[in-house]
């Protein structure tokens, strides 16, 4: 293998690293915007907010760590994330209100990608070729060329962030269907 061949491979694999590198950033960036609140209200004119008080707490002491706040709401811990769920009497009615807080969620999955994206992916993406760079490309024998191969070890690197992205999308969509699910039961509640 010549020179120019293995410095060839060698600036492929750092321009294919750079491509993944930048399009992680703007994942990050992407996850950093994300709303970390989320409230949703619903009505019910059938049932009286006691009736519902009760017949909701169980239906969610048997599916979730349930624990009760200073003004006998509910809370719900799902996936690092905290849903405070109020049952109030209405002039006709009763009354839902549930709020989402997801800013542990946000925060972990945040400290996850910028350790990858800020200081794993730097070191692969810049660090591998420009060693493959000093040591395989300019070195006199072919045979050690051949390791000019070794850039695609950056591909190792390159996924993480995407995985992280795509387990910070499913987890908050988890939450939200949680709080879909409990605003369609309270609706079906007499």
């Amino acid at each position: 293998m010549t020179r120019m061949v293995a410095g060839a491979i060698v600036l492929s694999g750092f321009v294919l690293g750079m491509i993944f590198w930048i399009w992680g950033m703007f994942l990050y960036r992407k996850m950093k915007l994300q709303e970390q609140v989320f409230t949703r209200e619903s009505e019910n004119l059938r049932a009286s907010p006691d009736t519902i008080r009760k017949d909701l707490f169980n239906f969610l002491i048997n599916q979730y760590q349930v624990s009760g706040s200073a003004r006998g709401d509910l809370l719900l811990r799902v996936n690092r994330s905290e849903i405070h769920v109020q049952v109030r009497s209405l002039w006709k009615g009763t009354g839902l209100r549930t709020v989402a807080y997801m800013m542990v969620l946000a925060g972990l999955m945040r400290k996850i990608m910028g350790f990858f994206i800020f200081f794993f992916e730097p070191l692969m993406v810049i660090g591998l070729p420009l060693t493959l760079w000093i040591f395989v490309v300019e070195d006199p024998r072919t045979c050690i060329r051949w390791q000019s191969i070794q850039v695609l070890q950056v591909i190792h690197v390159l996924w993480p962030p995407f995985l992280i992205c795509f387990l910070n999308s499913r987890l908050r969509r988890n939450v939200l269907e949680i709080v879909d699910s409990l605003h369609h039961a309270f609706k079906l509640m007499e």
